[in-house]
């Protein structure tokens, strides 16, 4: 498998584990309450200001590029609205 193959299979894991949390807003305030994630995601049509911001808030957290764009994303999470990022939550310590 390739590594976008192995994304969207992780990615796939995730939504049916319920282990996401998607958008902006809620993403940001579990990075502020240092909630386990393992892994953001976000869409290739990010603004380079809001993932700029988003590298800033998150250094310690692996950042990956989804190769799609942000519908391409809500469609692979089952949603019926566009995903411009989201975290893969990780088990708690």
């Amino acid at each position: 498998m390739n590594e976008e193959t192995d994304l969207v299979k992780e990615l796939s894991e995730a939504v049916a584990s319920g282990k996401v949390i998607y958008g902006k807003k809620e993403l940001f305030r579990a990075i502020n309450k240092k909630e386990k994630i393992n892994k953001i995601l976000y869409a290739n049509n990010m603004p380079k200001d809001i993932l700029d911001e988003l590298k800033k808030h998150a250094s310690e957290i692996t950042i990956e590029k989804f190769e799609g764009n942000s519908v391409e994303l809500g469609i692979k999470c089952k949603r019926s609205h566009s995903i411009l990022m989201l975290g893969i939550l990780g088990n708690k310590e």
